[in-house]
């Protein structure tokens, strides 16, 4: 297999800007080309539901059970699969559009949410990871009201991959500052350790990263003033801010992922023939100046597809997977590519694997789901028109389990080449 190394060091700075001339020219921006044959089946998520407008993906280790919280234009679910993505089930429905996020922490799935209906405030419910219903005895609990400001954006994450004690929520507010909040699994006073700085203006995500050795523990990327920032938490001090890189594609959504010491956002960059996709890695937990980039995708030609809407996940400890889409024409593809390893080896070949048109610029979202005999990596987009989420499941890196393929889901898992 040829594999052709696209790593380049980046010049990225803590607080000053970088030109959007000077962004690209430090990322080696050499083509891939676009794979068109889908290889896995679609199931939809949320139905009759259409409008969705976020999607967030988790599982609980215990059942195996997956869960995709989705806000729609009047309000939010929650749904549960609890055979591996085949078939999904709505479990509950908030009736007023909000901003949202999931992570499942315990035995509990926990969304974070900023209702219409009181804008100002940060609120949490939580559902029984065995059946998706909702925890009627904690109802809902306000992690914060920021009046005279309103929510505006949404990020949550939890430690089930290490230790499994806590939930930690973020947000940003119209008054461009960026919130942060901890708790155990009992969630009902969360502490406050807000991040320095009032310039967030949103696409917030946070990550945590099992298995480090740097005390640094958690992640935060959001746009600010044409930037991705990045800021990181020490267990035993405060924040440090990681690196502000100009944002200079289509959209600007940050994406961030971790494991161990290693740290990976993916954004849109705006490259010679068009947008296309930029990774930075950093191997030193997040340690400012020593990140890297490269490219996930960037047209080819002048005529070629543009990319948008990337999202990373790490959380396997075998590598990486970023999923992305490409304007194609009067169909689209979403596709992801796999690394074996973290840190900054080769990326393999995109695969696309929709079966459906997908919204054009909308973000995709992926996430490692630690069920089956090898684990697996769950998948979403949302379609053109109806802004339907549907959701794909892959096995990794030739992995075969007995019993799953060979079962009535025989067209879903496919290796990845």
């Amino acid at each position: 297999m040829n594999r052709h190394r696209m790593v380049q060091a980046l010049t990225l700075v803590a607080v000053l800007p970088m030109t959007a001339a000077a962004a690209s020219s430090n990322v080696k921006t050499e083509s891939v080309a676009s794979v068109s044959q889908p290889m896995y089946q679609d199931v939809r998520i949320g139905d009759p539901r259409t409008g969705a407008r976020s999607v967030d993906l988790d599982f609980h280790r215990g059942t195996g059970n997956l869960f995709a919280a989705v806000s729609w234009p009047d309000g939010w679910s929650l749904n549960i699969s609890t055979d591996g993505g085949a078939t999904w089930q709505e479990t509950y429905f908030y009736a007023s559009a909000s901003e949202i996020s999931m992570r499942v922490g315990g035995d509990f799935a926990w969304v974070a949410y900023a209702p219409s209906v009181a804008p100002t405030q940060l609120r949490m419910r939580r559902f029984l990871a065995s059946t998706g219903a909702p925890d009627a005895t904690y109802n809902y609990h306000l992690v914060t009201n920021l009046f005279p400001a309103n929510v505006v954006d949404v990020a949550m994450t939890a430690n089930a991959d290490s230790g499994d004690s806590g939930v930690y929520v973020a947000c940003i507010g119209s008054d461009l500052t960026p919130y942060f909040f901890w708790d155990d699994l009992v969630g009902t006073t969360f502490e406050a350790f807000h991040p320095p700085g009032t310039t967030a203006e949103g696409d917030l995500d946070v990550t945590m990263n099992p298995g480090t050795s740097s005390g640094f523990f958690l992640f935060m990327s959001f746009e600010g003033s044409g930037l991705v920032k990045v800021f990181r938490l020490h267990l035993f001090g405060g924040w440090d801010t990681s690196i502000a890189y100009t944002l200079d594609g289509n959209n600007h959504y940050t994406a961030i992922s971790a494991n161990q010491d290693t740290v990976s956002v993916v954004v849109e960059g705006d490259y010679t023939n068009g947008n296309g996709i930029t990774h930075l890695v950093n191997t030193n937990a997040g340690e400012n100046g020593q990140w890297l980039g490269d490219v996930i995708y960037t047209p080819p030609t002048p005529t070629a597809p543009e990319a948008a809407g990337a999202d990373i996940s790490l959380r396997s400890p075998a590598g990486s997977l970023v999923t992305y889409q490409l304007e194609e024409g009067a169909f689209d593809g979403v596709y992801h590519r796999v690394r074996q390893e973290h840190g900054q080896d080769s990326w393999e070949s995109p695969v696309a694997f929709n079966e459906v048109d997908p919204a054009a610029q909308e973000q995709t979202t992926v996430e490692w789901l630690d069920i089956g005999c090898g684990g697996s990596y769950g998948m979403v987009y949302v379609s053109g028109g109806d802004f339907v989420p549907y959701f794909d499941l892959i096995t990794p890196w030739e992995v075969f389990c007995d019993g799953f393929e060979s079962g009535s889901m025989s067209d879903w898992s496919s290796t990845v080449p």
